[in-house]
């Protein structure tokens, strides 16, 4: 018999924050979170905060604990030392090491071994002795191997030392093979070749190399007479439909339309996301850095609509028959190329009359600066005061081609 409750998850529109609920309220929680993508899981994992996810964290997949690990622990090319100590204090959140023994299956051991060359000192002995070799050395197998963590912060002392007696227990011929590691690689080769195998497995997970997200964020001019080429290609024929990524935050114009009256809303949901993962990628955006991976949501998800709005401006055709046309890979470049033509007009205004408006007019000189940036942006006063200039401004994507030609009417009176 079919699992509605799977298929109701699987096909309905949720909120990172609303995800792990949804899952245990379910009959099968387990056999629901291994359908679940990875990145759905980690965002709903940032949503809710990490101690308060280990029982999720209990029933998925080795692969999806390993991919969310490459979402969290990493910063561009550098393996983020300070966010894997989160991983390690797991064990505080429910009493029981089951959970480090997880992520040690599910971990790169090429990042184990890079902490353990890093705060290890060990001593291995043809004979086993009972003279340990200075304070505070310990041996896990009486006297045959010593080691020392070389860690002064306390906490994080006990944490590595835990670790170390987890790895131990869970395997004795890993535990060795991991300290006689860093006799034979370089940190810097370890990290290395971590990144490189972590990039596999994120675009294998459809988040987009580099260069693909290069090119799905260039931008395309509109025109009635548009050749139809295929749509850009997908990564992947099975590619994951992240739905935080789209329903964290509201969706509305010509957009919103399309993803609730598209015939096949999964295979649109997934293309958006495909785009937004692309965006990601090519803004040099953490996945972890929670605000401004959802400004940039909002900036992606403005640039489709107002790639929707042209065409519809120039054809009139119905928003979905330009959907069926275009898809959202080409209509996302459509309004990309509009947003980098009011950048142009912006970075036209001449320098000596952007030193005045610092003086004269803040919230128009800010307003131009935001129209500076790579991906425009839209800054507004808040209405809260603040001691530094900047931080009184809201930034903001720019959602609709309503504000974008208020915002070139703004401008244009400093040409």
């Amino acid at each position: 018999m079919k699992d509605k409750s799977l298929a109701n998850l699987l096909e309905g529109n949720y909120k990172s924050s609303e995800l792990q609920k949804l899952i245990f309220k379910s009959e099968f929680p387990e056999k629901i979170a291994k359908k679940i993508p990875a990145q759905s899981l980690y965002l709903s994992v940032r949503a809710s905060g990490l101690p308060s996810s280990v029982e999720l964290l209990e029933i998925c997949s080795l692969e999806q604990v390993s991919l969310m690990l490459d979402m969290d622990c990493w910063k561009k090319d550098r393996f983020n030392e300070e966010r894997f100590w989160d991983w390690l204090e797991l064990p505080d959140a429910t009493d029981d090491v089951a959970i480090l023994k997880q992520i040690l299956q599910a971990c790169d051991l090429k990042i184990v071994a890079l902490l353990i060359s890093k705060y290890v000192l060990s001593q291995i002995n043809e004979e086993p002795t009972e003279q340990a070799p200075g304070p505070e050395y310990h041996s896990p197998d009486n006297g045959h191997t010593w080691i020392y963590i070389n860690i002064d912060d306390s906490h994080r002392n006990f944490l590595m030392n835990r670790f170390m007696a987890t790895i131990f227990e869970y395997s004795a011929e890993l535990f060795y093979q991991l300290i006689s590691i860093p006799q034979i690689a370089t940190p810097t080769g370890l990290e290395e070749e971590s990144f490189q195998e972590k990039q596999k497995r994120l675009i294998a997970e459809g988040i987009p190399e580099l260069e693909f997200a290069y090119e799905l964020n260039s931008p395309i001019a509109f025109s009635k007479n548009q050749k139809e080429d295929k749509p850009l290609p997908i990564v992947k024929e099975d590619l994951n439909s992240i739905k935080p990524l789209i329903y964290n935050n509201q969706t509305s114009g010509f957009l919103a339309d399309v993803l609730l009256k598209t015939n096949n809303a999964s295979e649109a949901e997934a293309e958006l996301s495909l785009i937004i993962n692309s965006a990601i990628v090519r803004w040099n955006i953490e996945i972890y850095e929670d605000s401004a991976r959802d400004l940039l949501i909002d900036q992606v998800k403005g640039a489709v609509d107002i790639g929707l709005e042209i065409v519809h401006k120039e054809t009139h055709d119905d928003p979905i028959d330009i959907f069926n046309k275009y898809r959202f890979q080409k209509i996302y470049k459509f309004g990309l190329f509009e947003l980098q033509k009011l950048r142009t007009l912006a970075k036209a205004i001449d320098k000596d009359i952007l030193k005045g408006l610092y003086e004269s007019d803040r919230t128009d000189f800010y307003m131009i600066s935001g129209l500076l940036n790579d991906f425009p942006l839209y800054i507004t006063p808040q209405t809260t005061e603040s001691e530094d200039v900047r931080e009184k401004f809201n930034y903001n994507a720019i959602e609709n081609l309503a504000l974008l030609n208020e915002l070139k009417e703004k401008i244009s009176k400093y040409k």
